[in-house]
């Protein structure tokens, strides 16, 4: 498998290789010539890629590697993930860059050096010009953008997400593509790396997102914490990402059983996070990646969750779901479901719907499914 990391110093050597490209035989074709080239564009965070793995099984099955070459653009945090999976032939990485600019004049670059015959737009849209027309393409958009991006895009087939819920979304792309939707969802083969704990009753929690605005606050989680280590007698482990690692310290410092909690993050890799979710009794999170984890594993979990996205991730669909995953909402809200075009609740962080969620209306909520659990012996 080919990995192809971009940063910001591949900027200027991509704009040498675009202005001279008449002059250089293009390696792509030279290396990829006897097979079709596809290229899926999957550059946004680790809930959205999980729940993508499985229409990229179709994907890869439909198209197999004998005669097509598949690469998939992918941000740098998730492709060790991606490689483990062995579902694409090549994974290009892109940074993380929180100036748009500089994704999108790093990305049309990207573009601009290498010709596909297939592409696959199946990430949040942000920016998704293509400067040719490839054999197929496709891409979501945003149906309130202008004119002018639908007359010009050369992607021949628009996907609105308006009103869809993920899974719809992916749906519309294989029925685009003419392949057959998966049996089950948010369900693959992956080999699970084990990570060693000192404890084998925990709970797990995940106080981050990749958003702030949608993290519930750090006073909350340690009042739960407390709550539900007091009435299980359970440990804690605190996951996520390395930046979060002094987030779940504080936590940790204002919590009474503080040595009764594990703080975990950026000390997993993803296959690892696997593993930590899946032998813990539950999980508590926020709207992100982590949660979807659980869904996979079939780990019993509780979600924090916004009005913003309502529908269009969780609650999940009756289908996937198996009741296990608890979606907690605050539908009191008037700003319920605004899809994040309320300038007032952008400029709060996290989001007044989500700081409208009480410790008490989570811990009766899992003190609720845990007698249910009990009696269907799910724990």
């Amino acid at each position: 498998m080919i990995t192809i990391h971009y940063n910001k110093y591949a900027v200027l050597l991509l704009i040498t290789v675009c202005l001279v490209r008449k002059y250089i035989t293009l390696p792509w074709k030279k290396l990829f010539h006897f097979r079709k080239t596809i290229l899926i564009m999957k550059y946004d965070g680790l809930g959205d890629l999980i729940i993508w793995i499985p229409y990229a099984d179709i994907i890869r099955t439909h198209y197999p590697a004998k005669d097509y070459h598949i690469s998939i653009c992918c941000l740098e945090q998730n492709h060790k993930f991606i490689k483990q999976l062995g579902i694409v032939d090549s994974i290009i990485c892109f940074p993380c860059y929180k100036n748009k600019w500089q994704w999108l004049l790093l990305r049309t670059l990207f573009y601009c050096r290498y010709h596909f015959d297939i592409v696959i737009n199946a990430a949040y849209p942000k920016d998704i010009f293509l400067p040719y027309r490839p054999q197929k393409s496709c891409t979501l958009y945003l149906e309130h953008w202008n004119t002018a991006f639908q007359k010009y895009n050369n992607f021949e087939k628009l996907i609105p997400m308006k009103d869809m819920t993920i899974y719809e979304r992916y749906d519309a792309i294989l029925q685009y593509l003419k392949l057959p939707l998966p049996s089950v969802r948010n369900n693959f083969n992956i080999s699970i790396q084990h990570f060693p704990l000192d404890t084998k009753d925990y709970i797990v929690i995940c106080t981050g997102a990749s958003d702030t605005k949608r993290c519930w606050e750090e006073e909350k989680f340690a009042e739960l914490i407390n709550l539900l280590i007091s009435t299980t007698g359970k440990m804690a482990v605190l996951v996520g990402m390395k930046s979060e690692y002094a987030k779940n310290e504080r936590i940790k410092s204002i919590c009474k059983h503080h040595s009764k909690i594990i703080n975990l993050a950026g000390k997993t890799s993803i296959i690892e996070l696997f593993s930590v979710i899946k032998n813990g009794i539950f999980l508590v999170s926020n709207d992100t990646g982590t949660a979807h984890v659980a869904g996979v594993v079939k780990t019993l979990s509780f979600v924090i969750c916004g009005g913003q996205d309502y529908g269009a991730y969780f609650p999940y669909p009756s289908e996937v779901e198996g009741k296990r995953i608890f979606s907690i909402f605050c539908k009191d809200q008037r700003c319920f479901q605004c899809r994040c075009t309320n300038s007032e609740c952008n400029m709060r962080t996290p989001y007044p719907c989500i700081s409208a969620i009480s410790v008490e209306q989570v811990f009766s909520t899992i003190s609720e499914v845990l007698k249910i659990s009990e009696q269907k012996a799910l724990l």
